[in-house]
């Protein structure tokens, strides 16, 4: 339980400029997996790692999971099969740039990490292989909170985040593609007060696909499929009080249980409290989805 620390962790030039570089020799910074999170590692760039689960920062093994703290890192340019960026790590991992990293199977970001994961910027990562899942993140069952999940690919499911089981609460999740679930696929916990903006698919569910758990809360826009379900699809879990607009040209949604107390552009069906009105976004095309004045959403939900 020591403390690994740069001598300016909240300065971007001085984590820019302090640098471990694993040079492709296995993973840059590996942990026993029995730290506790009084273990701190802070203020560096960690690139260039090469490894089978875990390039950049690796918490162990898949039974034995660190509970170090992980802060104000830049991890980018880390490459493994499972889990580019991170793999096994469950403490906290906060205020961190995740970008750039790619794993061939599942997790180009982040893998198997069950902490809380929040205030994180998860950018441009990849799942690279075309049965791949999760290009920002991957098996993730912590809360997901405040972080931004922004333009990662994977090469099947999942471009955002796949298989996260936990609370996924208050994140910014867009411009990520994938062949199904452009979004977040597979994540069946708590999905809650997200943006889901942009997120692009060959197949079904553009914004979300196959996602069971409770959807509230959400704007989920601009999002699109080649298939079916531009917005969402298969999602057969409650679904309430969510903007769900302008997902492609054609059906917002598809397979999924009848959402309630939603504005759904073109809805037509009966079901409790919905609304098609116009929502009045704020600037849809330049991304900023808070409501008008005037909006028809405001206090329209349950």
């Amino acid at each position: 339980n020591i403390i690994l620390r740069s001598t300016a962790p909240l300065d971007p030039t001085g984590i820019e400029n302090t640098i471990i570089d694993g040079r492709h020799a296995g993973s840059v910074v590996t942990f026993s997996g029995t730290e506790n999170e009084t273990c701190l590692l802070s203020g560096f760039t960690i690139r260039n790692g090469s490894a089978y689960s875990g390039a950049g920062i690796c918490g162990g093994v898949p039974g034995t999971h660190t509970h170090a703290t992980i802060r104000n890192n830049t991890i980018t340019a880390n490459s493994a099969y499972r889990g580019g960026g991170l793999a096994y790590c469950d403490g906290t991992m906060q205020k961190n740039n995740i970008s750039e990293n790619s794993a061939q199977w599942s997790g180009g970001g982040v893998y198997r990490c069950n902490g809380p994961i929040q205030d994180n910027a998860v950018l441009g990562n990849s799942a690279t292989a075309i049965w791949s899942e999760g290009g920002g993140l991957a098996f993730s069952d912590g809360a997901i909170r405040n972080n931004t999940i922004t333009g990662n690919w994977a090469g099947l499911r999942g471009g955002g985040l796949a298989l996260c089981g936990g609370t996924i609460q208050n994140n910014t999740v867009s411009g990520n593609s994938a062949w199904q679930g452009g979004g977040l696929y597979r994540c069946d916990g708590t999905v809650r007060n997200n943006i889901i903006a942009g997120n692009t698919v060959e197949d079904d569910g553009g914004g979300l696909a196959w996602c069971d758990g409770t959807i509230q809360n959400n704007t989920i826009c601009g999002n699109s499929a080649d298939h079916h379900g531009g917005g969402l699809y298969a999602c057969n879990g409650t679904i309430r009080n969510c903007i769900i607009w302008r997902n492609g040209i054609g059906e917002q949604l598809a397979n999924c249980t009848l959402p309630a107390f939603s504005c759904i552009e073109g809805w037509t069906d009966a079901a409790e409290g919905n609304i098609a009105y116009y929502p009045y976004f704020v600037d849809f095309a330049g991304g900023d989805y808070h409501l008008k004045s005037w909006s028809p959403c405001i206090d329209a939900g349950d």
